[in-house]
């Protein structure tokens, strides 16, 4: 789970900063570490641009569950897209509005699942929020990957089953 513990409160958000684990999160105008939780740690990356828009993009290895906790405070719809390998759409989006409570913003946590390793990443957006109240922001992401063998592998694993065949074939001839 990335959590964003690690980070510097009020700090500019690196993209680079989960490379060596091949999570990319970015958006146009950059994030934001917050020193607040959206979900249940210490920090929080806040999209919080002048016209009241949010656009932040999660790349991820092939995936099929991809976990986020998501904050809002202005009520409006947010759409989520899950993202293929080449970073297109994939399927359609479904949107979301979290309840806001006045002086706490909505808070869930959404989970995108699927049967194969097919989402590659999540785009978050939310295009009518209000410049003088917008915001929103991500916690907790989590990422569950089912390992899928490659093809040097499945080759490997054919050409021991086949010598272990021909191993028990000429035992029985032996013994016969």
């Amino acid at each position: 789970m990335f959590n964003f513990d690690d980070l510097t409160p009020n700090s500019t958000f690196s993209p680079a900063q989960y490379s060596a684990q091949e999570i990319s999160i970015a958006s146009p105008e950059g994030l934001e570490v917050a020193p607040f939780s959206t979900q249940s740690s210490l920090n929080e990356l806040f999209d919080k641009s002048a016209d009241g828009s949010a656009n932040i993009t999660i790349g991820t290895p092939a995936t099929s569950q991809l976990g986020i906790g998501i904050a809002d405070s202005d009520g409006v719809p947010i759409k989520l897209q899950p993202l293929n390998a080449t970073g297109a759409s994939l399927g359609s989006p479904f949107s979301v509005t979290l309840a806001d409570t006045g002086t706490n913003p909505g808070k869930s946590y959404f989970v995108v699942s699927g049967t194969t390793n097919e989402f590659y990443g999540l785009q978050i957006l939310q295009r009518t929020g209000s410049a003088n109240d917008s915001g929103l922001a991500i916690d907790d992401l989590q990422v569950s990957v089912t390992a899928t063998p490659e093809p040097a592998s499945l080759v490997l694993l054919s050409a021991g089953a086949f010598l272990a065949g021909v191993a028990r074939l000429r035992k029985r001839r032996q013994q016969a």
